[in-house]
């Protein structure tokens, strides 16, 4: 017989004590009989995804993690009882001080790959992702996991697809996972026993973004994470840039210039919860972190349909137009919500880590309950994913796009890769 238990419920420490699925321990049928006997902190410690000693730590330097306890041991994999993150306590203000647990670093292209997750994205650039990297004589990869799934576009659509992506993987040894509709069942199909695994993102839906990466930061230490930018977003610069003029014009004029925004997503969204419901927790106050991109009907659809008690609006800062618009539509949203406040971040997904974990700490010590959402870039929402592996993220929403706009982006840049290290 064997018993799993989590930190947080064996402790019963649910409002005070956010941790995720790596949290866990695992004792045996002796050893539960012992423990109970006689409970000690120490045997909670043995996590049961452990560090892999044969398998290469790609972002191994630990030497910015502050030991704010002289006597302990430097450079050990710490559990969670250890004095590294203190909880400091003044009035009725409870701040944890706490490190990254998830590290998310741009590297260059990895010279060998066990295992490359890809899918057949119907954008330009996901087909040209996919080119760069099975025929990069720079790259070898052992396996290919093919994600075949027709999203929302035509049979016609979806076998001219085929045939483009079956030319480039011409005799490459290829598995492929055959899915009608984005579900969570997908992860069971992920085989990552193969080495070092790379996901390109590129082509896939966000909500599969969520469970894959999600999937592979729990049973992985690390792995690499390719992603190919497209040459031009919608709404172009040019449609941008009328924006912003009409923008500054009275209150109504703005409210009207935002609802013409041409934002790559046709007929309507369907909201898909991509966590499981944990049962009645009305009780709790919920607080929301979500992006604001250009595409800003998804998240207004998300307010419209959803009520939360705080919600936290991420603005990518900068000078670019796109960047500028989506300050202006976040400003939009908070004049009508005052329980929003907004966020800016840097296109860096270390910023947007901290940020999170800020809010998180926080939010979470004041007894309420996290949801994030994936009204963003597919980077923030590969970062929201890793790290819904550690922290206790009570909800993930998705608002889907019932069709897609084939014109949504044009063209293709530089492939971008990072690596997804985890902290133990």
């Amino acid at each position: 017989m064997q018993i799993k238990l989590r930190y947080r419920k064996a402790f019963g420490l649910p409002y005070k004590m956010g941790l995720g699925n790596k949290d866990r321990f695992e004792l045996n049928s002796v050893q539960i009989e012992e423990w109970l006997k006689n409970p000690q902190p120490t045997v909670l410690e043995k996590s049961v995804n452990k560090f892999s000693a044969d398998e290469p730590e790609i972002l191994a330097d630990d030497s910015d993690l502050e030991h704010t306890n002289e006597n302990a041991p430097k450079n050990e994999k710490s559990g969670a009882f250890e004095n590294n993150n203190p909880v400091h306590i003044s009035g009725n203000n409870v701040t944890t001080k706490k490190h990254p647990r998830v590290e998310i670093k741009s590297v260059n292209k990895p010279k060998h790959i066990g295992t490359l997750v890809t899918c057949n994205g119907f954008e330009p650039r996901a087909l040209e992702s996919f080119r760069r990297l099975v025929n990069s004589s720079e790259i070898e990869i052992d396996r290919i996991l093919f994600i075949r799934y027709k999203s929302a576009r035509s049979d016609k659509e979806y076998d001219n697809l085929d045939e483009e992506y079956n030319k480039i993987l011409g005799d490459c040894k290829c598995e492929v996972i055959e899915v009608t509709t984005c579900k969570k069942d997908i992860i069971g199909m992920i085989d990552l026993n193969h080495g070092i695994t790379l996901v390109d993102i590129t082509g896939l839906q966000k909500s599969l973004i969520y469970w894959v990466i999600k999937h592979c930061a729990i049973n992985m230490d690390n792995f690499y994470v390719a992603y190919t930018r497209a040459k031009q977003y919608m709404p172009t610069g040019e449609e941008i840039d009328s924006l912003l003029d009409k923008l500054h014009g009275v209150e109504a004029d703005r409210i009207e210039a935002l609802r013409s925004v041409p934002g790559g997503d046709l007929s309507g969204y369907i909201e898909e919860k991509l966590e499981p419901s944990i049962g009645d927790t009305s009780n709790r106050p919920v607080a929301i972190i979500s992006p604001v991109s250009v595409k800003f009907r998804r998240v207004q659809e998300l307010l419209e349909n959803n009520e939360f008690d705080d919600i936290k609006l991420i603005v990518i800062k900068g000078e670019e137009n796109n960047r500028l618009l989506e300050m202006e539509i976040a400003k939009n949203i908070q004049a009508g919500c005052n329980n929003s406040e907004i966020i800016t971040v840097s296109e860096d997904p270390k910023d947007l880590i901290e940020k999170f974990i800020e809010i998180f700490n926080k939010k979470h010590s004041e007894g309420n309950s996290i949801v994030v959402s994936l009204t963003g870039t597919k980077i923030q929402a590969m970062v929201f994913a890793a790290l819904s592996s550690f922290y206790n993220v009570e909800q993930c929403i998705y608002e889907r796009p019932n069709k897609y706009d084939s014109k949504c982006s044009t063209g293709y840049d530089e492939t971008s890769f990072f690596t997804v290290y985890n902290r133990m």
